[in-house]
């Protein structure tokens, strides 16, 4: 097996190990219920992975999917199509431009930022959350905010 494949199994596993880890034993112990009657099948675990590791969904999505999995037993797809929740924001252009705008209209709490106020980066990341309607993927928002806000400002 090549490495990259490896590295790759191993990521795989750690992402169901922390979806049932954190998310499944969290709705299991809310519920009342043990693993043995839950509503969620393995073959739907694997679904919400799947969908994941595809990035039809980002993890904010999954987590709102699970949930309705959970509750209505549906299999995570089917969940995806009946409420329309829309894929992540592939297009990087469309998030930078989204990006800028959040910065020009934040301008102290950009300030901020450069000051070393580093918290202040998360504010902005909940902003371009909030335009993208949670959307975008917020690894790529905080790599994207950093660089421009670590960009000289304009004179």
């Amino acid at each position: 097996m090549a490495a990259s494949q490896a590295s790759d199994r191993r990521a795989h596993a750690k992402a169901a190990a922390n979806l049932v880890i954190n998310d499944v034993v969290r709705l299991l112990k809310a519920n009342s219920i043990s693993i043995e009657e839950s509503p969620l099948s393995p073959a739907a675990s694997a679904n919400l992975l799947d969908l994941l590791e595809r990035g039809r969904i980002t993890g904010r999505q999954g987590k709102e999917v699970l949930e309705e999995a959970f509750a209505s037993g549906k299999m995570p797809e089917t969940v995806v199509l009946e409420k329309g929740i829309e894929p992540p924001i592939s297009d990087q252009g469309a998030l930078e431009r989204i990006i800028e705008e959040v910065i020009t209209n934040n301008a102290k709490v950009v300030s901020d930022y450069r000051a070393g106020k580093t918290n202040a980066l998360q504010y902005l990341i909940s902003q371009v959350m909030k335009q993208t309607r949670g959307r975008a993927k917020a690894d790529s928002v905080r790599t994207i905010l950093i660089t421009k806000l670590d960009e000289a400002p304009p004179a």
